[in-house]
């Protein structure tokens, strides 16, 4: 029963190859709907929850729960799975029957969310995600959070300016002339996200198991790579 993180380089096919080796290996993949279920326990809108996690940990004003404790949660419902999720046909195995009875917290005032809040929650979820096994969780600092976490791999996956400017264009259709810039961007923010979470270079080898270069070895040796790690 193995765990496997994520972490990838925007334009070196992080979501691409974690379906893939998710769907070798049979495990569960956690991408957005760490985000819903943060949402769904704060009682917020998920869009709220994704929007935070890009740009409002860098607003000071997101760190107002310090003034207020965070412990007024109580046993999670049962809820059922957000029908945007079911067009995946990894959710539409219900994964979350694999581990909605490990997430202990429900949040029972007016629904609203900020810094600390959002951290304290992302550590709970993905912590419970991990009691199940078996599953490979994409970005969100899973890497930190799990690191202590026995039979646990954390990958990086990265690719030189020019093959991912070429995934960037090809497979996201981004225009040829924004696509430098977006990729520092993206780049810039993850870098931003991760040191103000976690307290880590994103880009610091010795935070991952391994990293891998997907433009040198490829999309299918990664997987088969990475499976036979884990096996």
């Amino acid at each position: 029963m193995a765990i496997i993180t994520i972490n990838a380089e925007v334009g070196c096919k992080g979501t691409i190859i974690a379906h893939e080796l998710a769907e070798k290996l049979g495990y569960l993949y956690f991408d957005h709907i760490i985000a819903e279920e943060i949402a769904e326990m704060l009682k917020i809108n998920k869009m709220d929850v994704k929007t935070f996690e890009i740009e409002k940990h860098e607003n000071i004003v997101a760190t107002i729960s310090k003034y207020f404790s965070i412990d007024i949660f109580t046993r999670k419902d049962q809820q059922n799975l957000d029908m945007e999720q079911k067009q995946d046909k990894l959710y539409s195995r219900n994964i979350r029957d694999s581990y909605k009875h490990l997430l202990p917290y429900r949040m029972d005032s007016s629904g609203w969310i900020d810094a600390d809040i959002y951290k304290k929650m992302l550590f709970r979820v993905i912590s419970a995600i991990s009691k199940s096994g078996n599953c490979i969780i994409l970005g969100r600092g899973g890497n930190i959070i799990l690191k202590d976490e026995p039979n646990s791999f954390h990958f990086r996956f990265v690719g030189t300016p020019e093959f991912r400017k070429k995934n960037m264009v090809n497979l996201k259709g981004i225009p040829q002339d924004k696509v430098d810039t977006l990729i520092q961007q993206i780049d810039n923010k993850a870098i931003t996200y991760n040191k103000y979470y976690f307290n880590f270079d994103v880009n610091d080898p010795h935070y991952y198991s391994a990293v891998l270069n997907i433009e040198s070895i490829g999309d299918k040796e990664a997987i088969k790579w990475i499976s036979k790690i884990v096996s």
